[in-house]
């Protein structure tokens, strides 16, 4: 059961910290243009 899951979830969060990853820089890139 645990293998299972953690083969299931691994996946998942790693897509999810891609996604964060994207619009940390999204939204920082934003505020340096907005500062600029």
């Amino acid at each position: 059961m645990k293998k299972s899951t953690e083969k299931h979830e691994s996946p998942n969060i790693k897509e999810d910290i891609i996604e964060d990853d994207h619009n940390t820089i999204d939204s920082m890139s934003g505020l340096k243009r907005k500062r600029k």
